[in-house]
């Protein structure tokens, strides 16, 4: 998803932000710094949006699009209006100029890989200190790698009946992935560096494709 640079012009964020989409954004660190700094003002606490590619929509935090709401319901109802047409059209005021509520359900995720990988840099500590932290080590149970295994077959197999045929042959990936990684770790499987080998599950769901 960062990957696109068109990411506000093609409205997915600016939709899951509307309508209470959960958001991915997987390697974040490899995202350019213009795109983390677009995203920033989202993850503070009073978290927005100024779209100024798209005239200048502003999607808000609820408590800020209910300041901006009250003055316009208490304008209505002083005109007349019950409080509930009051804040229909105090909503409709807000739409035609262009400011948007965060959907309460919306939900921001991201993903990365350790720095030392290639390519991957490092994200600031400002950036990481707006996240809650969990580090997955990237280690998996054998039934785990199986049923992986099973689920890249079966998504990359032309016939819908690959169950039975599938579950002996992920067994064998499985094992071989453990006993590769296992050489790798153990220094006895090196790179052309001459550092170890980094081998995880995208290599299982490569040959899974090759297959």
């Amino acid at each position: 998803l960062l990957r696109e640079i068109g990411i506000i012009k093609k409205s997915l964020l600016v939709r899951a932000l509307k309508d209470g989409w959960w958001i991915l954004l997987d390697e974040i660190n490899l995202a350019d710094a213009e795109i983390l700094e677009r995203i920033n003002s989202l993850l503070d606490d009073d978290g927005s949006l100024i779209i100024t590619e798209h005239e200048n929509e502003k999607i808000i935090s609820n408590i800020e699009y209910e300041k901006k709401l009250n003055p316009y319901i208490t304008r209505y109802m002083d005109s007349g209006s019950s409080e509930q047409d009051a804040r229909q059209k105090a909503i409709e005021r807000l739409t035609e100029e262009k400011i948007f509520r965060i959907n309460p359900n919306f939900r921001l995720f991201a993903a990365m890989n350790p720095e030392h990988y290639a390519g991957r840099g490092r994200l600031s500590m400002a950036m990481r200190n707006k996240f809650t932290e969990i580090w997955l080590p990237g280690e998996w149970e054998h039934q785990e790698l199986v049923r992986l295994a099973q689920g890249y077959l079966a998504e990359y197999s032309s016939t819908s009946d690959v169950n039975k045929a599938s579950k002996d042959i992920a067994e064998a990936m499985a094992t071989f992935h453990e006993n590769i990684q296992g050489l790798s770790l153990s220094g006895e499987l090196i790179a052309r560096n001459f550092k170890p080998y980094e081998f995880s599950i995208r290599e299982l769901r490569a040959w899974a494709e090759y297959i």
